[in-house]
């Protein structure tokens, strides 16, 4: 964890981080399809599957933290 952040902070920070993986994952995937690289573009497509599939785990677990705070503050 950074410094002193929460379970819930960190998520919130994982998902965000998630993001600009994902965004330049795909302009890396655009600048490859330019360049006509099929190998590297086949490369780059399945990292970014992966990463939005991460994402996706990432948002999951976000959202679960949040429903579990929310329960224990009502």
């Amino acid at each position: 964890m950074h410094r002193l952040e929460t379970s819930l902070q960190m998520a919130r920070r994982h998902v965000l981080e998630n993001e600009l993986r994902i965004a330049d994952q795909e302009a890396v995937l655009a600048r490859l399809k330019l360049c006509r690289a099929p190998a590297l573009e086949e490369v780059a497509e399945e990292m970014l599957r992966l990463f939005r599939r991460i994402q996706g785990q990432a948002r999951d677990h976000l959202r679960r933290l949040e429903r579990d705070e929310s329960a224990n503050s009502s």
